[in-house]
């Protein structure tokens, strides 16, 4: 059975702003996160407005296809914000095509260093952001 995701969560510290992608099974999947000149969503090939002064794409493969897995599709909310993050503006759920989730992240700020996690108990791919 594939993984499937449950929820995506923005969480600021002293140093670095994070995005968590949580997922269902014991798997941790596979991901690409890039900047993009912009966020083209896979499914309808269509340009997504995320605000900021730069984009990151992040796809995470290995994720179930909800129609074929039995899986329940994401649920969660397609647009996440907070106030308090430094480099984050915006975290936008677009789409899972062929078992990737495809997702994007706004930054307030030109590009800023980032490091992406994979983790365990509960399986997630973590993305932290630098401050500028």
């Amino acid at each position: 059975m594939g993984i499937g995701l449950t929820s995506i969560s923005l969480a600021h510290t002293d140093s670095v702003d994070r995005v968590t992608y949580q997922f269902t099974g014991d798997a941790i999947p596979g991901w690409a996160v890039h900047y993009v000149k912009q966020a083209v969503q896979n499914d309808t090939r269509h340009v997504v407005s995320i605000p900021g002064e730069s984009v990151i794409e992040v796809l995470i493969r290995e994720a179930a296809n909800p129609f074929q897995s039995g899986l329940p599709p994401y649920s969660g909310p397609v647009t996440l914000t907070d106030p308090a993050t430094a480099s984050v503006g915006e975290v936008r759920f677009a789409s899972v095509v062929h078992g990737v989730t495809q997702s994007f992240i706004g930054l307030r700020t030109p590009q800023v260093g980032f490091r992406v996690t994979g983790l365990t108990n509960p399986s997630r791919v973590v993305v932290e952001l630098d401050h500028q």
